[in-house]
């Protein structure tokens, strides 16, 4: 049997990370607000089952989005024109 450390399947650009920067998450990372609650984590509001999400949570992730979406699309330009291979 191998032993699993807790420690070692967290990345460790958290560890690294300022408690000045404000970092821009989707869903896929939602137990870092968890394990790391000195960071401070933008990161848009789930549906909770059976119920709506109140119109200021809407518009909160509104804006989340809205600024994610800008660095979402620099990065898939960057992919369309291989910009990150120069060779």
């Amino acid at each position: 049997m191998f032993r699993t450390n807790e420690r070692m399947r967290k990345p460790k650009v958290f560890d690294r990370t300022s408690v000045y920067v404000i970092l821009w998450l989707d869903s896929g990372f939602t137990g870092v607000q968890k394990d790391y609650p000195e960071i401070n984590i933008m990161m848009p509001k789930k549906k909770p089952k059976g119920k709506e999400l109140t119109d200021i949570e809407k518009i909160q992730n509104k804006a989340i989005n809205s600024a994610r979406i800008v660095v979402e699309h620099v990065i898939g330009g960057i992919k369309r024109f291989r910009i990150d291979r120069l060779e």
